[in-house]
């Protein structure tokens, strides 16, 4: 993966139109497969890159990745890390969504995400939303608010919703858990 360019571009017809112009009659088919080949490649590339917007129940490669390990270790001075080709390569980010439903008044409630956590697991994003259907209220999670604070992490096998104050009104709530392994 290229790090000079930020972002992901596809050429634009120009790149056909300039062959065409500079062979005037004389096609060359090689040529023009060849050139037909890595614009397809380069479709295919950008078309795998890209972040999925698929939010589903069972975990889902999203398209994002994260840095190699070597660069994590590099950065942060750990010595002697284990090298292999596997840590030269961008990690996949895999994404689950959890129908959490209803938040409590004043406590925690616990809800398993059913993700095998282990050592090589790591989460990158926690998120999510709590709908107030009848009172039209809509919070994003975690909610920052010095009188009716929401928080959401990750227990074990569970998500944790902790409220302190009533929040029963919102019937339904959503958490985005987004992860690497290593």
């Amino acid at each position: 993966m290229n790090q000079e360019n930020v972002g992901l571009f596809l050429d634009t017809t120009q790149i056909w139109e300039e062959y065409l112009q500079a062979a005037q009659g004389q096609i060359d088919n090689k040529e023009l497969f060849l050139r037909l080949y890595q614009n397809i490649n380069k479709i295919v590339i950008a078309l795998n890159l890209k972040d999925s917007a698929i939010y589903t129940q069972t975990e889902f490669i999203n398209g994002q990745t994260w840095c190699p390990i070597d660069e994590i270790t590099n950065f942060v001075g750990v010595v002697g890390s284990a090298s292999s080709e596997l840590n030269a390569e961008p990690r996949q980010v895999y994404r689950k969504i959890v129908f959490c439903g209803a938040l409590l008044n004043a406590t925690t409630k616990l809800i398993p995400h059913n993700i095998i956590i282990t050592d090589t697991l790591s989460f990158t994003r926690i998120y999510g939303t709590a709908n107030d259907k009848a009172g039209k209220v809509y919070l994003c999670l975690p909610y920052v608010d010095a009188a009716n604070p929401v928080s959401i992490s990750i227990v074990g096998a569970n998500i944790s919703i902790t409220t302190i104050s009533p929040m029963a009104a919102y019937t339904e709530s959503w958490v985005v858990l987004e992860y690497i392994k290593l």
